[in-house]
């Protein structure tokens, strides 16, 4: 059972630092003298992590997994500014591990991400294919271009004809998501695996193009890791059948090969 761990969501560059302070520094003496392994992660592995977590801790019982979600390249950025910050990285593409080279030690592709088209229920009558965003006029948004989901996510809703401006372009695929769900937008570009268990609200809509292929998921312990020995065995979980499973079950796929 998960002994209440802590998950930090970051919404920007601007946020995270103070938000590691708060988190990092010598986290051990500021949690009774318990072993805190931290771990920076894209958005969208927060289902597949957060059960991971709850494994790993079972397995080490004087271990908290403190989990940091956030925008790939906002993490990677972080981690450059305090390289003694984090045990972890993962990242949702290799641009963004790449950032952070200087900062990891061999770094692994661990799976693929397969990016869709949510839209909204009241706008299920409007949009039936992908191509369709470009003449309803109905609202939709991706992700910044700073994230892998902006820049892979207007690559292939072009190749599927749609030429006009998103009408929104948010921090990650997480804000997309959560902004469809609220109604701001009718459709969003987000990864399959946040929409799995929302089909019943969401109408799912595959995006297909060689774009897809880009975007994959990279893990690396990071140089400077306090707990070098942890840091090894959560990237060696996440790279076994374990993990694999925990992936498989939130919508990803394997690595390419």
């Amino acid at each position: 059972m998960s002994r209440g761990r802590s998950v930090v969501a970051v919404t920007s560059a601007l946020a995270f630092l103070p938000l590691l302070a708060a988190c990092g520094g010598s986290p051990d003496a500021a949690d009774g003298g318990r072993t805190q392994l931290q771990v920076l992660a894209a958005s969208p592995l927060q289902p597949a992590f957060d059960e991971l977590a709850t494994a790993f801790e079972e397995d080490h019982l004087e271990v908290d997994v403190v989990l940091t979600y956030g925008g790939s390249v906002d993490l990677a950025a972080r981690l450059g500014e305090d390289p003694t910050s984090a045990d972890v990285l993962a990242t949702a593409d290799e641009d963004s591990m790449n950032a952070a080279s200087d900062q990891v030690k061999g770094p692994v592709s661990f799976a693929t991400a397969r990016l869709v088209l949510a839209v909204a229920k009241p706008a299920w009558d409007k949009v039936r294919r992908v191509r369709d965003l470009q003449t309803t006029g109905v609202r939709f948004a991706v992700c910044a271009d700073t994230a892998p989901c902006g820049r892979i996510g207007r690559a292939l809703l072009a190749g599927a004809g749609v030429r006009r401006e998103p009408d929104g372009a948010e921090g990650d695929a997480t804000d997309v998501l959560d902004e469809v769900m609220q109604g701001t937008y009718a459709a969003g570009v987000v990864y399959a695996g946040q929409v799995r268990r929302l089909r019943d609200r969401l109408h799912v809509l595959p995006l297909r193009g060689r774009a897809q292929r880009l975007n994959e998921l990279f893990i690396a312990p990071v140089s400077l890791s306090g707990h070098p020995g942890l840091a090894q065995e959560w990237t060696d979980l996440v790279l076994g059948q374990e993990g694999r499973s925990a992936l498989r079950a939130a919508g990803f796929m394997p690595p390419q090969g």
